[in-house]
């Protein structure tokens, strides 16, 4: 890359981190929200999308149970580094209502910044009135 180009600040910053790490890390720092809401700890896997990516499903182990509590999707929008689109967002029946869609969208905006994405654009299906 040339000097021009770095001193006119260009460059998009570069991603070390990956997804799964900074939402785990959005997780962590908003672990008292979801613990009023869930009830206990929550944690993070990623499971592999035929479509585009990954799937982050959020649950946890209340009560000694484990307990799916929702599920959201991100990726970099193809042919452009700067823009991360969310999609796939859902929160599971037994935990609808008690603002954790909010939570999602708010761990999935500080993990797209953390991850140096300048713009996210979000999909909602037609039907999904709570998420419009």
């Amino acid at each position: 890359m040339s000097d021009e180009l770095k001193e006119r600040g260009t460059t998009a910053p570069r991603r070390t981190l990956r997804k799964l790490e900074a939402i785990q890390a959005m997780i962590a720092a908003a672990r008292d929200q979801f613990r009023e809401i869930v009830g206990s700890e929550p944690f993070v896997t990623e499971v592999p999308d035929v479509t585009n990516g990954h799937i982050y499903m959020v649950s946890t182990y209340g009560a000694g149970d484990y307990v799916d509590v929702g599920q959201f999707s991100m990726a970099q929008l193809p042919g452009c580094c700067g823009i991360v689109v969310f999609y796939h967002a859902s929160v599971t029946p037994k935990f609808q209502g008690k603002h954790l869609g909010s939570l999602f969208l708010a761990v999935r905006e500080k993990a797209a910044i953390l991850l140096g994405y300048t713009v996210a654009l979000a999909t909602v299906l037609e039907h999904n009135k709570p998420e419009r």
